[in-house]
């Protein structure tokens, strides 16, 4: 008895490890399909655009984010409208 105990301690041991040093797989409270290499997604009421490797194309930090054409994104923040595009020049 006591050694099937301790086998099956050692072999959840790992595993429990593993689950303690876990990073959260999806960290957005929202996010749409991907188009054209990018997602739409938000979290905590902001939104943006992520590449498929989870790095940030638009900060998420907008009320809102349009779709994108010619590179070039609508946004909102603070109740007004501009214009960003993926290299972080703005118009508007």
């Amino acid at each position: 008895m006591k050694i099937k105990l301790i086998i099956s301690t050692l072999l959840l041991a790992p595993s429990l490890l593993m689950a303690q040093n876990a990073k959260p797989v999806f960290k957005y409270n929202y996010a749409e399909n991907f188009k054209g290499g990018l997602a739409y997604v938000e979290f905590n009421k902001k939104a943006g655009f992520i590449d498929k490797t989870g790095k940030e194309i638009i900060p998420i930090k907008y009320q809102w984010v349009g779709d994108y054409n010619d590179g070039w994104f609508l946004v909102k923040q603070d109740d007004r409208y501009s214009f960003i595009k993926v290299n972080g020049k703005t118009i508007g």
